[in-house]
Formats: structure tokens, C-alpha cells, sequence
């Protein structure tokens, strides 16, 4: 009998450090499941957090941050392509990046909307469970906003010129918010690379850089996404040159006509679209500098949303590396980025455009003291 008291005491023991020490994974389902992470206890972790939100006042800072990441389009509609190199594959690869740092936060709840191998299950489910609601909740939006412009009486909203998604896209990216309000997530980030009309598809294009897209003034999403665009336009500026296309060299685009942002006022979380640069562009040929090239986007952009959090960003791991004068090394394009998120590159006096990173280590280079 005692034994068995003893065994019964060290059961609810261990049971009590399990739940202490470890996070529980829940799921909610309003309105379509969600891998949301919950722990059980947040108050060290999210302590100096403060009001990161503004709107709604059901969200606060005693809970994990929902952020959504979307790679841009999918097998069936791959986006841009320049050769053997599409679009959608770009995104994938950055999106996971972006994922995995912020995996790595305690307080953040990452999740994606699709990968290598479609769409995640949840939106799959949704998509075809939900059709009759998503379908409404594009009419009621369309309606709803439609009001709205009419009694504000706004005259002046601005037109920015986008291709025409197919049906079955903005049906997706409508449900999509559609989710996100549901799930009450905080922030969205879409994840693209770029391309323009006109472009002969066997030749490379003129423009080059990158740029945000975010909700235009009369979205009730504005604040918080634009607060995020710019802390996150302020950390890949460091590793990458603006957009040089005449509509993107302000940086940081607002636009009330992409459904990714919430077009017709359809999403309530904050929400930017990133395009990281045209698809043609030399960084993005060559596979083994590629990939070195987008795991530091996606730690620019980690690094962005933890600023937009005021909170630090984790260190990236330095490489040692050997570089080698007036030869393009991945080694070399290492040291280019690194110096660039550190500020010291490129050298005093010019821009990424005069000595873009691109792993040459020449005369820009060289000038880095």
C-alpha cells in the first residue's frame, strides 16, 4: 500500500513539472482549426511587450503574437518566372526561413499557409469546407466598403496599377482573411519577388530591388501595418537596394487594392506584401549564392517584426569566413551581408546600387575598412 502511494505521489509529481515546464499545443476552432502554441506561462516571456497593438481591444499583450506567412501564389499560378527559375519556389524557400527564426521565439506563433507541399491542411480544409461563408464574406466586403467610400465621400484614393488575380486566387486570398479574422491573428506577412509588364521572358529585365506594399490610409489596419512595413523596410535596406521601377523608389507602397492587404477592408491583423527583389536578377540564378542570399532576407524581415515588437532580435550566427579578392564566392557574398547588416557595407559614400551584394569582392569591397 505504501508503495503504491509512493508510486501514485511521483506519477503526480512528474505530471506537475510535464505542464510546468513544457508548452501545451492547443487548438482553436473558430471558424476553422488553427496550430496556435499556448504556454503556460507568459509573463517572463512577454513582460516587455507593451501595446504593440492598438487596434482591436480584444487583442493584448499578455499573449503569444499570431503571425501568419503567406509564400505568394502556388503550383497551379506560380507567379513570375525568368528561365527554369519561378517565382513560387522563391517564396517558398524565403517563407520557411522566416518561419524557422521565428520558431525560435518563445512569444511568437508562426504559421504557414503552404509549403513544397501545397496548401496547409488547415486553409485545404477551409477553402473547401467554407465555401458558401467565404463567398459571403467577399460580397458583404465588397458592399460593406462600397458604403463606406460613399457616405466618407473619399475622392482622392490611389491606383496602383496590379495584375488581375484569376478567380480562384482572390477566392483563396479572401479566405484567407477571411481566417485570419476568424482566428483572430495579429499580423500577415506575403511573402513575393517581382516582375513587370512587358519584360521579354528569355531576356533580363532593367529594374531591380526591393519594395513593401502596405493598406492605404482608409483601412482600419493601417496603423499596425504600416509600423510594420517600416521596421521592416529599415532592416532589408541593409542587405538590399530599393526598387529601381518609378512606382516603387519610395520603399514602402500603400495601396488599397490588394486583397493580400485587405482590400474592400477585409482584414482586421496588420498585413504588408513584400516583393524582394525582380525574379531575372543575378543573385537569384545562381543557386548556391541564392540560397545564402534569401536566408538573409528572411532575417532582415525577422528582424523587422521584433523591432516592430520593441524587442531585440536574436544575433544571426556569424560565419568566419575567407574571402577571395576579385572572385565571386559564396564566402564572399557571407561577408558582403554580414557587413551590411552590420553598417559597414557598402563603403562610405555609396549605395547597394553603386556596389551591390552580390558576392564580387572587389574595389567596393576592398574600400570597407
Amino acid at each position: 500500500m505504501k508503495q503504491n502511494a509512493k508510486t501514485i505521489f511521483f506519477l503526480g509529481l512528474l505530471s506537475i513539472i510535464i505542464v510546468v515546464c513544457f508548452p501545451v499545443i492547443k487548438t482553436q476552432k473558430t471558424g476553422g482549426e488553427a496550430a496556435v502554441r499556448e504556454f503556460a506561462s507568459l509573463t517572463n516571456i512577454l513582460e516587455k511587450r507593451k501595446n504593440y497593438f492598438n487596434i482591436p481591444q480584444d487583442r493584448t499583450a499578455d499573449r503569444l503574437v499570431n503571425i501568419l506567412i503567406v509564400p505568394g501564389h502556388d503550383d497551379e499560378h506560380w507567379g513570375a518566372q525568368f528561365k527554369k527559375t519561378k517565382e513560387v519556389e522563391l517564396n517558398r524557400i524565403v517563407a520557411q526561413k522566416l518561419f524557422d527564426y521565428l520558431s525560435r521565439e518563445e512569444g511568437i506563433n508562426p504559421v504557414l499557409a503552404s509549403d513544397t507541399k501545397g496548401y496547409n491542411p488547415i486553409f485545404e480544409n477551409y477553402f473547401n469546407r467554407e465555401k458558401s461563408a467565404i463567398e459571403e464574406f467577399i460580397k458583404s466586403s465588397k458592399e460593406n466598403f462600397s458604403e463606406k467610400i460613399n457616405e466618407e465621400d473619399f475622392k482622392d484614393v490611389e491606383k496602383n496599377f496590379h495584375n488581375v488575380a484569376p478567380d480562384d486566387v482572390i477566392y483563396r486570398l479572401y479566405g484567407i482573411n477571411q481566417w485570419v479574422n476568424n482566428q483572430k491573428f495579429d499580423l500577415v506577412i506575403h511573402v513575393h519577388f517581382n516582375d513587370y509588364a512587358g519584360r521579354k521572358s528569355t531576356k533580363a529585365g532593367k529594374y531591380d530591388g526591393f519594395s513593401i506594399y502596405t493598406p492605404g490610409k482608409l483601412f482600419s489596419n493601417y496603423d499596425v501595418s504600416r509600423k510594420l512595413a517600416d521596421n521592416v523596410f529599415n532592416e532589408l535596406k541593409k542587405v538590399r537596394p530599393v526598387s529601381s521601377l518609378e512606382e516603387e523608389q519610395i520603399g514602402v507602397i500603400e495601396d488599397h487594392e490588394l486583397i493580400a492587404l485587405g482590400a474592400n477592408e477585409s482584414l482586421d491583423a496588420g498585413s504588408i506584401l513584400i516583393e524582394y527583389g525582380y525574379i531575372y536578377e543575378p543573385l537569384f540564378l545562381d543557386t548556391k549564392l541564392r540560397d545564402i542570399a534569401l536566408d538573409y532576407f528572411a532575417y532582415a524581415t525577422y528582424s523587422g517584426i521584433k523591432k516592430m515588437l520593441n524587442e531585440n532580435p536574436a544575433s544571426k550566427e556569424i560565419q568566419n569566413v575567407q574571402v577571395s579578392k576579385n572572385k565571386t564566392t559564396q564566402a564572399n557574398l557571407i561577408w558582403q551581408f554580414n557587413h551590411g547588416l552590420e553598417g559597414a557595407y557598402p563603403p562610405k559614400n555609396k549605395t547597394l546600387r553603386d556596389c551591390p551584394i552580390l558576392g564580387y569582392f572587389g574595389k567596393c569591397s576592398q574600400m570597407v575598412k
